[in-house]
C-alpha cells in the first residue's frame, strides 16, 4: 500500500512538473518574442543615428557586432540571474517538499542537460537577433 501511495504520488509530481515545464517552455517563446520586438523597436528608434554611421562609412558587420555584444552581455547576464534562481528555489523549496512526500529525486540536482539547453537558449537568442539586426541593417545600409 505504501508503494501504491508513494508510485501515485510520483505520477502526480511528474505530471505537474511536465505541465509546469510546459508553460516555462511557452513563456519562454514569449521572451524571445518580445526580445524580437524590441531589438526591432529599438532600430527603428535609432534608425537615424544608424543611417548616418552607415554613411560616414562603417560598415553593417560592425555596426552588427556593437548591438551583438550589448545584446549577447544582456543575456548572459539574465541567464545567469535566472538560473541562480532557480537553482535556490529548487534547493529550498521544491526538494524539501518532495522530501515529505516521500519522494526522491533521481540524479543530480543540476544536469548537464540544464547547461546545454541553457547555452542553446542563449546561442539562439543571439543568432536570431543577430539575422534580424544584420537583415535591417542591409536594407538601411542599401538605400
Amino acid at each position: 500500500e505504501t508503494k501504491l501511495r508513494t508510485g501515485e504520488n510520483a505520477a502526480l509530481f511528474r505530471g505537474a512538473f511536465i505541465a509546469v515545464g510546459m508553460l516555462g517552455f511557452f513563456v519562454l517563446l514569449l521572451s524571445l518574442t518580445g526580445v524580437l520586438l524590441t531589438v526591432q523597436l529599438m532600430l527603428t528608434r535609432s534608425k537615424n543615428q544608424i543611417e548616418s554611421v552607415l554613411i560616414q562609412g562603417v560598415s553593417p558587420s560592425t555596426v552588427l557586432v556593437w548591438y551583438l555584444k550589448g545584446l549577447a552581455l544582456l543575456f548572459l547576464i539574465v541567464s545567469v540571474v535566472a538560473f541562480f534562481v532557480v537553482y535556490s528555489l529548487k534547493t529550498m523549496v521544491v526538494l524539501p517538499f518532495l522530501d515529505g512526500f516521500s519522494f526522491a529525486v533521481e540524479g543530480q540536482v543540476l544536469s548537464w542537460k540544464t547547461f546545454v539547453f541553457l547555452g542553446f537558449v542563449v546561442v539562439t537568442m543571439v543568432a536570431v537577433n543577430a539575422a534580424m539586426i544584420f537583415v535591417e541593417l542591409r536594407r538601411m545600409f542599401t538605400r
